[in-house]
């Protein structure tokens, strides 16, 4: 049994004395030195109460630098660690668009990033994407094509997400972009993130009510 020292108050003789001599509402014992009474009690042992979990950062704005519009993203959500969620690699360079594109994509797939297309390569190289969502003109060492032309053979299903005319996409163009591997296009315009959730699901095979409960 654990013992404790008290001290007089009158004469401040100190005594050693048991935790099971204590009453467990505490009391007083006579000083053997000067006859007065030394109070006595035992601390009631602290009850540890968890911290409530910190409130979440509100996202940051971000700002179009060609526009000028601005986008708030949703502030993400803890995801299950063991999730079996597909994971969407988005190449662009443009922040802007990248938040978009998290903001579209991450309620139901998990989303990884890159904003060139060499942290592009190693980022498939690790394996384990199931879509990759591609803008055609990254300003780092190789554009979005040059980096199409690289991904032979083909590691997933691979969807174009450009600002460039609508018009020019087409056509020719568009077949060259399909034998390069492309699958489907998005352009940066109104409503794109409802249309690149629309796209990427429509790739991965995701039913329309999973998508509409994303």
């Amino acid at each position: 049994m654990s013992k404790f020292e008290v001290q007089c108050p009158a004469c401040h003789e100190l005594y050693l004395l048991e935790q099971n001599a204590v009453p467990a509402g505490g009391g007083e014992i006579p000083c053997l030195n000067c006859g007065g009474l030394i109070p006595v009690s035992i601390a009631e042992p602290e009850i540890s109460v968890p911290e409530p979990p910190a409130a979440t950062a509100a996202a940051e704005e971000v700002i179009c630098p060609r526009c000028q519009l601005h986008f708030v993203p949703r502030v993400a959500q803890v995801q299950d660690p063991l999730s079996t969620r597909r994971t969407v690699l988005v190449v662009e360079d443009m922040e802007y668009f990248r938040e978009i594109a998290k903001d579209a994509l991450g309620e139901l797939y998990e989303v990884k990033t890159a904003d060139s297309a060499a942290e592009a390569l190693r980022i498939l190289g690790l394996g384990g994407i199931d879509l990759l969502v591609l803008d055609l003109s990254l300003e780092h060492t190789k554009d979005g094509l040059g980096l199409l032309t690289q991904l032979q053979p083909k590691p997933c299903p691979i969807l174009i997400f450009t600002a460039e005319d609508e018009a020019e996409m087409y056509g020719e163009r568009w077949e060259m972009l399909q034998q390069y591997g492309a699958d489907d296009l998005v352009m940066k315009g109104m409503n794109v993130g409802e249309m690149l959730f629309k796209k990427v699901g429509d790739l991965l095979g995701v039913g329309a009510d999973k998508q509409a409960h994303g």
